[in-house]
């Protein structure tokens, strides 16, 4: 890994893709009929269980994350390192 390498973006990138598995994983309730398998959402059925996914919003995280690595890989071909 290159010295100058930003190990706290790097914990953030890896923190939010494993938060976003986890949460599609354990909001995703498989419920079986007679005819099908079909998935549900918890949210719209567990009273205030909405405003949790409001305190762990982490594709923000990812996408500053992701942005702010691409800007600076372009400013190292800019500067033509």
């Amino acid at each position: 890994m290159p010295a100058d390498r930003d190990r706290y973006i790097d914990f953030l990138r890896a923190l939010s893709l494993v938060v976003v598995v986890a949460w599609h994983w354990g909001f995703t309730i498989l419920e079986v009929s007679e005819t099908a398998v079909a998935p549900n959402n918890p949210i719209g059925s567990t009273r205030g269980l909405w405003v949790v996914t409001w305190v762990f919003q982490v594709m923000p995280v990812f996408f500053f994350v992701g942005g702010y690595t691409h800007r600076l890989a372009f400013d190292r071909y800019q500067r033509g390192d």
